[in-house]
């Protein structure tokens, strides 16, 4: 019999664990586990591995490795498969041993943008002069190259940085790339500098002209938006229209579908409005805990009756890919550890929702990455997250009112403290 793992997975070293990434969910493994999944090719047949892993360890009772390799195999059944014959598999292997390299990356290339969006959690606008460094940002991402696999780009508006196609043609050619922009620089000129990347993630915030002017407060920008992914869509580039939900338009759904899909999107994601920054105002928009849940089984459904026409993605899908379990203190999500943020001003940090000295990882600007992996940790996330929360009830807003795993972090360690 040859043990073989379900094609295309990813196998990520982070410290002493794995975490192997498969189309049917994420799985925590120790290093003995490592050991052994990294021997199934589906080349060899499990006396041979048994032999190998004999000579390794020095030991004449291939018996007892045998049970042990057969009890994790039959354990992990969902992605661990046994053929009569050998049948080869191809699963990548990312992350370093013995250090945390983050699975992925959000690149905040600049604070300036072209809008000046009511409900901004940064405050971004054309009076902000931040760019994140070219020449260490290149150095950060080749030491990342083979070890990260996730790259996205965002900003402010990304585009707005003078090294903005430099810095995605070497994203694309290294990393599955993403990229999170407005749209209204985007035109048939400049449109086919992304070919290659996984999707172009623009924000459109109604289906109604005027009233997505009116969100970014710049009058024209809903055309250029538009404009934007008719010009993705003719040469088959796939975009996916960010939009977020309110208490004024959680009646319009299935319309802004609708019209995503006309417009020729290849799928369409909800957010949640982020009470920060400009949006600090905004409380009164914000839906409440049962709207959610309904929301959740709004998308569920109109994901089915779509399916064949735009992916819609549901917000159950997003908690499926949480409650990854490390030993360190840090957000549920893996934010810290397995995702970083590289703000504008060069700060390496768990979240970009966080401000720059909630948690700082380092400084790309000072810091050698291949150096942080190894040394950095995240215990002054509590003390950080005090502070944040001090300046946000300034502003009138809070911690808690921000995504579900920053306020469930706050409230398991800085309540009490």
């Amino acid at each position: 019999m040859y043990p073989h793992v379900l094609n295309n997975s990813i196998l990520h070293y982070f410290e002493d664990r794995g975490i192997l990434i498969t189309d049917v969910g994420n799985y925590v493994l120790n290093d003995v586990e490592i050991y052994m999944i990294e021997k199934f090719s589906g080349n060899k047949s499990i006396n041979e591995i048994t032999s190998e892993i004999a000579i390794e360890l020095e030991t004449d009772d291939k018996f007892k490795i045998e049970n042990i390799m057969m009890d994790f195999i039959k354990s992990k059944s969902n992605f661990i498969f046994l053929s009569e014959l050998p049948k080869s598999t191809y699963f990548k292997k990312t992350g370093l041993k013995d250090a945390k390299v983050p699975m992925g990356v959000v690149l905040s290339l600049t604070d300036k943008c072209n809008l000046n969006c009511i409900h901004c959690f940064k405050k971004c606008s054309n009076k902000n002069d931040d760019f994140i460094p070219y020449n260490e940002l290149i150095d950060t991402l080749s030491f990342l190259k083979d070890k990260t696999t996730n790259i996205q780009l965002t900003g402010g508006e990304p585009m707005l940085h003078n090294k903005f196609f430099d810095i995605l043609k070497h994203c694309i050619d290294n990393f599955d790339t993403s990229i999170t922009t407005n749209g209204t620089l985007i035109n048939s000129e400049n449109v086919n500098n992304y070919k290659g990347v996984n999707t172009v993630q623009i924000s459109m915030y109604s289906y109604e002209e005027n009233k997505h002017d009116l969100v970014t407060t710049v009058s024209g920008s809903f055309r250029k938006t538009i404009n934007a992914i008719n010009e993705l869509s003719k040469i088959k580039i796939p975009s996916t229209v960010s939009t977020i939900i309110t208490k004024q338009n959680i009646n319009n759904i299935e319309n802004m579908i609708e019209f995503t899909y006309k417009i020729g999107a290849s799928s369409i994601r909800f957010g949640n409005l982020t009470s920060s920054g400009r949006a600090a105002s905004l409380s009164s928009l914000v839906i409440s805990q049962e709207d959610i849940k309904n929301v959740e089984y709004i998308l569920d459904d109109l994901s089915e009756k779509y399916r064949n026409k735009i992916r819609v993605l549901t917000w159950r899908e997003d908690e499926n890919k949480k409650g990854i379990d490390f030993k360190h203190k840090s957000l549920e999500c893996g934010a810290g550890l397995l995702n970083w943020c590289i703000s504008e001003a060069g700060i390496i940090k768990p979240c970009e929702f966080l401000d720059d000295d909630v948690c700082p990882i380092g400084n790309i600007k000072e810091n050698k990455v291949e150096e942080l992996v190894k040394n950095y940790n995240l215990d002054k996330m509590t003390e950080g997250l005090i502070r944040f929360e001090k300046k946000l009830n300034k502003e009138n807003t809070s911690i808690k009112n921000m995504c579900q795993q920053i306020k469930n972090y706050y409230l398991q360690y800085c309540i009490s403290e």
